[in-house]
């Protein structure tokens, strides 16, 4: 399998100078690229070779194992925290270490020599001019040191050892997965993996950005308080007794957030879990009409989510607000007191203005980073915990080949132990040790080298778990005997393909050996397929193998497992999904001459095949009910001829095993719109229509021979250009009305002002102290209210803002739920799973949690930039002007840089969406991937994908902080420029106060930080608005047909009468198909007429389906009861006609839920109906009966008994119409029968159209409706059209299957004819009349 990562350029990082680390002149680059055209993944760099998902992930399951294996000698529970530490602490010491030295020394020196100018202009005797000036110098000199030389860097690597641990962890998650044992398997969902994947392991991001403030927190406000002691005497500690009335309240919230983010995990779970089965789904659940249930299940989970996360943000909008708020709060009780006790009701402006550039000095630490830390360590604790659940359970057992336990009952008498094959004695096992009742007892098997043994039986006999137990997917009971000698190769019953190329799915990472694999592609009639397919076995496989039949899925399947050498074949039922022929041609050429020399082991229903089957078991209900070669069993009366079709010996359909516990997926499989029709083939293949290529799954450029090769899996599409102003207004408008709106800005602005009028109001109090200005009263009132308001006004803020922002989330989610539910069927079956649920995944958790915080930092930090600029020009008019040139550069830098960063941005959404995918199709097909040893090259895929999400990340982190490194010049220009400007005043001009001298430094130096920060989040903010324009992008997409018809239109409440059907030049056309499959079709079917539909390959025969059901709005007339079906709401059409698809899906819920989700049919009716498809004892031996719980994919139910359940739903919906696309294709005999049983009995007087892949389901039809390239070529009944056209293409199609079975359909079809229409045929053979 060819592996390819996306970014391929280098990573600078491992071999640039320190100059270009510390200044992240790198990435300068992908600024001027970005200006000059759109960025591509080709334009970045990789990640560096320490960042790597495999390096970062062994660190850290070397110490994970370590806490294993202290938990097994030491009963010591794993703790997944120590092994993190272990792992990543050492890493984190030193940037901790310099982020100390520089929070504790440097930030603290700038107020103390911020003081020594200040006192210098209130005219100390004891700081001269000399002093004053190497202060000011010391000022700039420290800000350069801080934010150029430590700041970034410092940030950038504890943001990286924090994506370090995200990215370790998630692979960890990945590798695990892939080990867990089926019982385990039931104890988790895709939603759950999803959901730790995409949001809950951002908490390692989140907790990253302050993990020093617990050790630099304290520090620092000890050192401050000592200094300010020196400053203010004892009135400082009333500062210091709010920050630690502070310390509890931090606990209290960080304590809420854990709670909030326990039941917030679980409800995204659900919801993810939900999403995914519906996009899996979809095309049934418009079939069904289930809009309406699944919208209320999501709305209703979507509800309580909303609740704790709206709590969840309105504690990380009061986190902000005293982060706003703190240095006020602080400095208010300081200078209140010193007034009051100290100085003689006087205030001076070296007490005001240092104590406010101390506290300012522990704004962030203090009032954002711990607070910050406490709310990121709560919920980081509750995701760990999460993940060590998951990575705590039990790993599928390793099978020791070289066990050599003794075995010489029965079969395996005189087994050699040395000897390669499966040697079983006495074996009871069970898919989870929480069932009581053991799923197979009693097994005794012995298969050697050149023995072939067949296992069959009924549904939910226990054939699949026979394999499954070979394959180590099963628990034995203790004292057991299982002994696999030699390397196992297996092709499951429900068969799984990955998005790859034909070849790839084959070879399953393999050394391509030309003579072998064209000899497996010979032996599983592949090869005619490979020829017809557009690019031979270069053609792409899509997404669960969206673009194959159900036939050649499970030939690929096969022949996957015969590509691999090995000793022993486990062959799961492959025979069933392809034509008798080819079963034929399969059995003999594959299994009984390919593997002559191999020990098999074949589930088959199949009966005319088991006599070259050295031995067959019989098994019923999980025990043996026979054992032996195919003469001794009759011989001992096993009436063989039992577990097979009634139809003909000849006829295939599919036995299946007891069902195992949930696996994490559905298993049903999707088709492309565009590839749509069924598999009755022409000489041999069941081949789909390749005349129309789906061109949002395969990508080619025609004019190179290259890529002609090697087609592409189209990417994701990527919007280019800017962010559109309409994103920001539309979010806005989703969030807010014009009374919120107003309220929101009007808090903001007074904030902002009692925020900076507050100082200025200091200034102009010490000024007037100067002045001998003895109305102290007046400025301890005026102050004490600019203080209480600027807390009413942030709060109030806070509170509007955030209601805004979760009014917007909760709105968005709406529309682009609304919108994918009333999507046409193509948008699901042309974009991958993952790349639909990244969307409610990964950017509606963006949406809920870190845009809202992302926008109210910036606000905050815009305000307070702009108001100290606003502040600095009311002490001098002439520093406007550096103001200007300020906001004239600030405005270059962030334009050279926004482009870079947006479409970094972007490429970081889309590198997401693979990961999802394969995460998901690996789950999906487990089973395979570990009988076939693939796990390592799933790994290197895994690694491929989360390699490219890291390169995206870390250039994301390199380009903010490359443009915090050129905005840090840009401020440290204008502190230059302010310092210059306070000290060119001279003691003769008097031209400078000490307050104001004090006023313009303190917010100059307050400006570096906030300015920079107000920057940085203003491209954050933009960054994460690309998931909205994500989300918005699929708001776009053009609805189906109206669900209802307006009052004029509305169909009788009695329509269909008859279930008349009538088709007027009726043609169809996929989208982005160049031509229709369906042309000009004319013909009528009767009410009550049992219609079969045939044709070869692309005849069009499914593509009559999406036409009567509006999948794809047919062109021409429909009439059902002479209603034009176009004419009317898509509910009221697909409410009466009635459906059994091919591939059977159930929902994870309960019984009833998935009968009747609308609640209208009594539990009366419900238990009439599973007893008449004979589920009624299946069903009540489930905790809850009809509340009892389906599991994920239906999957603790065989694929018989789902097909079942989806019977039941159309007895229930009890119309006039039932198309049955091919419904008995993956049943064993006794539920084919039963199904056209009931057919017959419930749906007697009903219109029955069937989709055939199989001849023998419509041969008894009163009319047989024949395609061919999308036109009728014949219609009529059966018999007619074999006497009348012996050369027709039914003919020709009936003559295919075989001498000996073609003369049993035309003797069906003239029986039949015969008994209809009371004519009498000089000879009929009775012998081969069979009912079906």
């Amino acid at each position: 399998m060819d592996i390819k990562e996306l970014i391929t350029i280098p990573s600078p990082w491992d071999r640039i100078n320190l100059v270009s680390k510390y200044t992240f002149s790198f990435v300068w680059r992908l600024f001027i690229q970005a200006y000059k055209k759109d960025l591509e993944f080709g334009d970045l760099y990789r990640c560096s070779k320490s960042d790597e998902t495999a390096c970062v992930r062994n660190k850290l399951e070397k110490n994970w194992n370590n806490e294993l294996i202290a938990n097994k000698t030491n009963k010591k529970k794993p703790s997944l925290t120590m092994a993190l530490f272990k792992t990543f602490a050492p890493e984190f010491l030193p940037w901790l270490l310099l982020s100390t030295f520089q929070e504790v020394i440097i930030k603290v020196s700038l107020p103390l020599m911020l003081g020594y100018v200040v006192r210098y202009f209130q005219g100390d005797p004891q700081i001269g001019r000399q002093w004053a000036v190497w202060s000011a110098v010391g000022i700039v000199l420290a800000s350069i040191v801080d934010r150029l030389f430590i700041n970034h860097i410092a940030f950038c690597n504890t943001l990286r050892i924090g994506m370090r641990m995200r990215v370790a962890t998630s692979a960890l998650i990945y590798r695990k997965s892939m080990k867990l044992s089926r019982s385990s398997l039931g104890k988790t969902t895709v939603g759950q993996i999803v959901n730790i994947l995409s949001n809950d392991v951002n908490r390692f991001d989140e907790f990253s950005y302050y993990p020093h403030a617990i050790v630099v927190a304290p520090l620092q406000s000890a050192l401050i308080l000592y200094l300010l002691w020196g400053q203010l005497g004892w009135p400082c500690l009333a500062g210091m007794a709010m920050l630690i009335l502070f310390v509890p309240f931090l606990l209290l919230v960080g304590s809420l957030f854990r709670l909030i983010r326990q039941k917030t995990s679980v409800l995204t779970d659900r919801r993810i879990r939900v999403m995914n089965e519906m996009i899996a789904g979809m095309r049934v659940i418009k079939m069904y009409t289930w809009e309406k249930p699944f919208a209320l299940l999501v709305s209703d989970i979507r509800k309580s989510e909303v609740k704790r996360i709206r709590n969840s943000n309105f504690l990380k909008g009061v986190n902000l607000s005293i982060c706003f708020l703190l240095p006020r709060i602080v400095v208010y009780p300081c200078l209140l007191l010193y007034v009051l006790m100290i100085n003689n009701g006087r205030l001076t402006a070296d007490v005001v203005f240092v104590t406010v550039s101390y506290v300012n000095s522990m704004r962030v630490m203090i009032g954002k980073g711990l607070p910050h830390l406490f709310a990121a360590t709560n919920e980081l604790v509750v995701v760990i915990r999460r993940i060590e659940e998951f990575l705590s359970l039990d790993d599928i057992k390793h099978i020791d080949n070289n066990n050599s336990d003794g075995v010489t009952d029965g079969l395996n008498s005189g087994c050699n132990v040395d000897e390669k094959g499966v040697f079983i004695d006495n074996m009871t096992a069970r898919w989870s040790y929480d069932v009581t009742e053991p799923t197979l007892k009693d097994i005794s098997i012995c298969v050697k080298p050149g023995q072939l043994l067949a296992i069959i039986g009924s549904v939910g006999s226990g054939k699949s778990s026979v394999l499954m137990s070979v394959l180590n997917e099963m628990i034995l009971s203790s004292g057991d005997s299982l002994r696999v000698t030699g390397r196992l190769s297996y092709a499951p019953q429900e068969s799984w393909a990955f998005i790859a190329s034909v070849r790839d799915n084959i070879l399953f990472g393999q050394p391509y050996d030309e003579h072998r694999y064209r000899r497996v592609v010979e032996v599983c009639a592949l090869d005619r397929d490979l020829k017809l397919f557009p690019y031979g076995d270069r053609t792409l496989v899509g997404e669960k193998g969206v673009l194959l039949s159900g036939g050649q899925k499970a030939r690929i399947n096969l022949a996957r497992a015969l590509y691999r050498e090995a000793d022993i074949y486990l062959l799961d039922d492959p025979l069933s999904a392809v034509d008798a022929h080819v079963a034929k041609h399969i059995f003999q050429k594959c299994i009984v001459d390919y593997l002559k020399d191999k020990a098999r082991i074949l589930v088959t229903h199949q009966i005319q095949y088991l006599r070259k089957a050295h031995k067959i078991l019989v098994l019923e209900e999980g025990r043996c009910v026979a054992l032996g070669s195919y003469d001794e069993l009759r011989e001992s009366g096993i009436d063989l001829m039992s577990y097979q079709q009634t139809t003909t010996p000849d006829n295939h359909t599919n036995l299946v095993s007891t069902g195992p516990p949930p696996l994490p997926m559905n298993s049903s499989m999707m088709f492309t719109p565009l590839l749509v029709s069924s598999t009755i083939s022409d000489g041999g293949s069941d081949i789909r229509s390749h005349d129309v290529v789906d061109d949002d799954i395969v990508s080619i450029n025609e004019s190179t021979t290259a890529s002609l090769d090697n087609p592409q899996i189209k990417a994701e599409n990527k919007i280019v250009g800017s962010l559109d102003s309409t994103i920001y207004w539309d979010y806005i408008k989703a969030g807010a009305g014009p009374m919120l709106m107003s309220t929101t800005v009007l808090m903001v602005l007074l904030s902002q002002t009692l925020y900076q009028g507050s100082d200025y109001w200091l200034s102009y109090w010490t000024n007037n102290n100067e002045t001998n200005d003895n109305n102290q009263n007046e400025y301890i009132y005026v102050y004490t209210g600019m203080i209480v308001g600027l807390c009413v006004t942030s709060l109030l803020a806070t509170v509007s803002f955030y209601m805004m922002c979760m009014r917007a989330s909760i709105i968005l989610y709406k529309r682009i739920f609304s919108t994918l539910l009333r999507a046409p069927i193509h948008v699901f079956e042309s974009s991958p799973a993952g790349r639909i649920l990244n969307r409610f995944a990964k950017d509606t958790g963006i949406i809920d949690e870190q845009l809202p915080t992302a926008a109210f930092d910036f606000i905050i930090n815009l305000s307070l930039m702009i108001g100290n600029l606003v502040l600095n020009a009311t002490v001098n008019w002439l520093l406007v002007f550096p103001a200007i040139i300020l906001l004239v550069l600030v405005y270059m830098c962030r334009y050279f840089y926004i482009r870079a960063a947006r479409d970094i941005k972007r490429m970081e959404g889309l590198s997401r969406s693979p990961i999802y995918s394969h995460v998901s199709n690996t789950l999906a097909g487990l089973t395979s991937i570990r009988s076939l040893d693939g796990q390592r090259m799933f790994e290197r895929q895994y690694e491929c994908h989360q390699n490219d999400n890291t390169a995206t990340y870390f250039m994301f982190l390199c380009t903010s902080r490359a443009l915090g490194v050129l905005l840090e010049g840009v401020f440290l220009i204008y502190i230059a420029a302010i310092v210059a400007f306070v000290m060119s005043a001279t003691d003769e001009s008097d031209t400078m106060s000490g307050g104001n001298a004090g006023l313009l430094l303190s917010s100059s130096l307050m400006l570096t930080g906030t300015a920079q920060h107000a920057v940085r989040c203003s491209t954050d903010l933009e960054s994460y608005m690309t998931a909205v324009e994500r989300v918005l992008e699929y708001t776009h997409i053009d609805p189906e047909a109206d669900l209802e018809s307006p009052a004029d239109r509305k169909p009788a409440i009695d329509w269909p009468q008859s279930g008349s059907i009538e088709f007027v030049d009726m043609s169809l056309q996929y989208v982005e198909s160049t031509e229709p499959v369906l042309k000009g079709l004319t013909l009528s079917f009767s009410g009550g007429e049992k219609i079969g539909v045939v044709g070869r390959t692309g005849a069009g025969k499914s593509s009559i389906i999406a036409a009567m059901f509006r999948l794809t709005e047919p062109n021409g007339q429909i009439l059902i009861d002479g209603i034009d079906i176009c004419r009317i709401g898509l509910h009221e059409l697909r409410r009466q006609i009635s459906i059994i698809p091919q591939d059977p899906v159930l929902f994870t819920g309960s019984v009833r839920k998935n009968l009747d989700p609308f609640d209208e049919h009594p539990n009366d009716e419900l238990w009439a109906v599973l007893d008449e498809v004979q589920l009624r004892d299946v069903i009540s031996k489930l905790p809850g009966t009809l509340d009892g719980h389906i599991t994920e994919g239906g999957s603790n139910f065989s694929v018989g008994q789902r097909q079942l359940v989806c019977l039941a739903r159309a007895i229930l919906r009890d119309n006039k119409i039932l198309v049955l696309d091919e419904a008995t294709a993956n049943v064993d005999h006794q539920t084919d029968a039963l199904i056209q049983r009931t057919i017959r009995h419930r749906f007697r007087n009903c219109t029955v159209l069937t989709i055939a892949h199989r001849l023998n389901t419509i041969i008894d039809s009163d009319k047989v409706l024949v395609l061919d390239a999308g036109q009728v070529v014949e219609y009529g009944a059966p018999h007619k059209l074999l006497e009348e056209s012996p050369d027709g293409l039914f003919a020709q199609l009936v003559s295919q299957t075989g001498k000996h079975m073609a003369s049993r359909l035309r003797q069906t079809a003239k029986h039949y004819y015969s008994h209809k229409f009371d004519v009498q045929f000089d000879k009929i053979e009775s012998e081969n009349n069979i009912s079906i």
